[in-house]
């Protein structure tokens, strides 16, 4: 009896593990993919799609101070300067 309970815990914990969602490398490994989508988006000088990758990419991670430096580029070419100025605000926070 104390065997089989044991095993039921342990499958429970196996099956929450499993459940939790992506892992930490997972995270940066898709927001960086978003992180270059954006560079590239931003580099073409297509600002719309940039902000759309650069926040899909906070979305997933949003401790990568790099995004906040492309959003600040996108806000400071948009002459959002306030938003720009948060922006790498929160890039210099996340460095320090």
């Amino acid at each position: 009896m104390r065997t089989s309970i044991l095993v039921s815990l342990l499958l429970v914990s196996v099956w929450v593990g499993a459940s939790c969602g992506p892992t930490l490398e997972e995270r940066q490994r898709k927001a960086n993919t978003q992180l270059k989508l954006g560079n590239a988006e931003l580099n073409r000088g297509n600002f719309e799609e940039a902000l759309k990758a650069f926040e899909k990419a906070k979305d997933i991670y949003p401790d990568n101070p790099d995004i906040y430096h492309g959003l600040g580029l996108i806000y400071f070419y948009q002459r959002q300067y306030e938003n720009a100025v948060e922006a790498y605000d929160r890039a210099i926070n996340l460095t320090a």
